[in-house]
């Protein structure tokens, strides 16, 4: 599987003009969401810490198609968002992406 796979699906669409700032707001919900699961570790049913833990994990799948130009169309969203995050972290795009938010 690769990114032209999921364009061709109609998964993904490629976006334009992504600031910085919004790479970075996203990936501060992300992370709010993951502090909210980690601070509720203990005190809170199982079911809320991981629905927080998955919501992070979403939202850092979408702040790397994001940083790298694109959105996963409303069609198998969540699942697309996932697809893509595992093919954007290789080592050689991790480091790409790395510097792009940092």
């Amino acid at each position: 599987m690769n990114l032209q796979e999921l364009v061709n699906e109609n998964l993904l669409q490629e976006i334009k003009n992504i600031s910085n700032e919004q790479i970075k707001k996203k990936l501060k919900k992300a992370y709010n969401f993951f502090y909210l699961a980690r601070r509720n570790i203990g005190h809170s049913e199982n079911e809320i810490i991981y629905s927080n833990i998955y919501e992070s994990i979403r939202l850092v799948g979408e702040t790397l198609l994001l940083a790298n130009g694109w959105k996963a169309n409303i069609k198998d969203h969540h699942k697309t968002v996932i697809r893509v995050a595992k093919l954007l972290t290789n080592d050689d795009k991790k480091k790409c992406f790395i510097q792009q938010i940092g």
